[in-house]
């Protein structure tokens, strides 16, 4: 009996520092891969505006043949 109390007192501490350094690990992790995540949002917010940036610059270009030459 001494020895099946031993080993579920010895179970629920092992499982008191367990569980807490998993939700640690897991929060740790979490922020972690959120701050990827915004960063990886910024660049493509970035590239959406290059994209149209280019695509308004594209729109007023004149074609090749119709600039006029000066000489």
């Amino acid at each position: 009996m001494a020895a099946i109390k031993h080993s579920i007192r010895l179970q629920s501490l092992l499982a008191s520092v367990v569980i807490p350094t998993l939700v640690s690990a897991f929060a740790l992790l979490n922020r972690y891969y959120k701050g990827l995540e915004g960063n990886l949002k910024t660049i493509q917010l970035s590239i959406s505006h290059s994209a149209s940036l280019m695509l308004n610059i594209r729109r007023q270009e004149k074609p090749y043949g119709m600039i006029k030459k000066y000489t």
